[in-house]
């Protein structure tokens, strides 16, 4: 009975040893209600009492591995996350971009977007860490319903729009790994971080581009082939590997109704205008 005591004493020890290691969160922005817009980050869904998008912004993700150590510190890592590029017929997510990308933001209630800061609350990450940068690519086109798209889409952005942010260390990579046709009924994305770490703690942050209108069109019945069109169902941002290891299940969601149809661009001038005659018409926009 010792013998099989001190076994079993052994046993346990080792299984808690090997219960040590790199812990993974993966959080998205809730900006709040239009009458009360606020920045939290949640490892739940953003839905629509909680969130307030439209077509054409990305929503603010952060990605943080923490328990990095030693020889980890000081080598290439990788670590791939995914989204959902298509629901039904429906285009959900195009591409990631930078995570601050709220404009326009022309509510009934308020006007000014919301400020995004990814090292809000992480204690291990001094707030002043300098970021490391890195370009990200052009998406595919593969299966696209509409020529071109989503990569005129992408290039339309600024340069500052189309970077992945680090902090704790170097971005030394980034690439889509998985992009399935866009015709596909439900099609995903997948891309790879490559990096070298150098703080136990480090974080990554992009924003997901929530498909337009403005560049998929509607359907015969002149509804939308874009985000706002998924029908109640939410689409997904999510973990897929790891070299550090088994990463395993985190996801997040966002309702389709957190999503509302782009602003209209009204421009403003004199009526009616007649052939032959010259006149300047103005409006606010970020395109």
């Amino acid at each position: 009975m010792k013998q099989l005591k001190i076994w079993s004493t052994a046993f346990i020890s080792f299984c808690t040893i090997a219960s040590y290691g790199q812990s993974y969160t993966l959080e998205q922005v809730r900006n709040g209600r239009e009458t009360a817009p606020d920045v939290d980050w949640v490892t739940g869904a953003a839905n629509a009492t909680l969130s307030h998008y439209v077509e054409g912004h990305s929503v603010p993700y952060r990605a943080t591995i923490t328990g990095l150590s030693g020889a980890q510190t000081g080598t290439v890592q990788t670590v791939t996350y995914g989204f959902d590029t298509t629901k039904g017929e429906n285009h959900a997510f195009d591409y990631i971009t930078s995570y601050q990308r709220l404009e326009p933001h022309t509510f009934p209630n308020h006007d000014l977007s919301e400020t995004i800061d990814p090292l809000d609350g992480i204690l291990s990450v001094p707030s002043n860490a300098v970021p490391s940068y890195f370009n990200i690519p052009v998406p595919s086109t593969t299966g696209t319903t509409v020529p071109g798209q989503p990569a005129s889409s992408f290039s339309g952005l600024t340069a500052e729009e189309r970077v992945m942010t680090m902090w704790g260390g170097t971005i030394t990579g980034l690439a889509y790994v998985r992009q399935d046709a866009l015709v596909d009924s439900d099609a995903e994305t997948h891309f790879q971080i490559s990096f070298i770490a150098t703080n136990e703690t480090v974080v990554f942050s992009w924003g997901g581009h929530i498909a337009s209108q403005l560049d998929w069109g509607t359907n015969a019945e002149g509804e939308p082939l874009s985000a706002s069109g998924i029908s109640g169902s939410p689409y997904h941002t999510y973990i897929v590997a790891s070299s550090l290891g088994s990463p395993g299940s985190k996801d997040v969601q966002l309702s389709a109704g957190a999503v509302g149809e782009p602003p209209e661009c009204a421009a403003t001038g004199p009526t009616p205008s007649c052939a032959g005659e010259a006149h300047t018409y103005t409006m606010n926009t970020d395109a």
